[in-house]
């Protein structure tokens, strides 16, 4: 799996002189399959990009310490089992897309995102909607 994973990025690697673990690639395609399964392929990079955009502004060290933090994932620490192993092998793809930086940021920099049926009361900008997400900094 470690192979795999350098292979993958070994473009990123050299551009940007860092490399993902195998468990935080895990974490991150946990929270493209957990929270944009059913979304199109921008919808899900869209959620990776979060992910990465929150260790940017310092809410986390890696994927695995952003999807941890108390109350900001739902499905984090439950038991949820995997039942669509076609749809988890792409939000694998997905995920390696997003941590090898093959993808551009589709939500411009957002740290927030919530479905569109829910309406929190944020004070944050919405940057843009993608699927039934809406996406705010």
């Amino acid at each position: 799996m470690i192979k795999k994973i350098i292979i993958l990025c070994a473009t990123a690697l050299i551009l940007s002189g860092s490399a993902w673990s195998s468990k935080e690639h895990y974490c991150m395609t946990q929270a493209i399959y957990y929270e944009a399964r059913g979304e199109s392929y921008v919808g899900k990079i869209a959620v990776g990009h979060v992910i990465l955009n929150r260790i940017k502004e310092g809410y986390g060290t890696d994927p695995c310490d952003v999807v941890s933090k108390k109350k900001q994932f739902s499905w984090y620490g439950k038991k949820i089992p995997v039942n669509e192993k076609k749809l988890w092998n792409k939000c694998e793809r997905v995920s390696n897309d997003v941590l090898c930086h093959r993808t551009k940021d589709p939500t411009h920099g957002s740290i927030f995102f919530h479905e569109r049926k829910v309406n929190p009361k944020w004070r944050y900008k919405k940057t843009v909607s993608i699927g039934s997400h809406i996406f705010y900094k």
